[in-house]
């Protein structure tokens, strides 16, 4: 019998394996940084297996925890956060000249990043 705990895990895992797989379709699609004599050449079948399961390891630690989480209050807030910090990410990248297929990436990564951040905020002052 699943229990409920073992399906919030397998949520979890679901949800890292999806952004893992959207990272490498995004990575797959976009092109290669090139000087101008040379024609545009998107990045190699590997190179996007490789961010991709990177994003998936790194999104899973996150995820589980704000779905195990005994605080829903303070998971819900920290993750409203994440999201506008990841949305500023992902701006930033994109007005520094990346393109949007790397911008929504690094936006990702702002997001697991300030999650993190937050859930580890979280449980030092549930500890103090």
């Amino acid at each position: 019998m699943i229990t409920p705990s073992i399906t919030l895990v397998l949520i979890g895992l679901v949800l890292a394996a999806i952004a893992g797989l959207g990272a490498a379709v995004l990575h797959r699609g976009d092109y290669l940084p090139i000087t101008p004599p040379l024609a545009p050449q998107r990045y190699s079948t590997p190179a996007a297996l490789i961010r991709g399961t990177n994003t998936a390891l790194a999104s899973a630690p996150p995820l589980l925890a704000a779905l195990i989480a005994n605080n829903h209050e303070h998971t819900i807030l920290v993750l409203l956060l994440a999201v506008f910090a990841g949305i500023g990410y992902a701006l930033a990248h994109r007005s520094d000249g990346s393109s949007t297929r790397a911008a929504i990436w690094h936006g990702w990564n702002g997001f697991l990043a300030f999650t993190t951040l937050g859930q580890g905020i979280t449980i030092i002052l549930a500890i103090a």
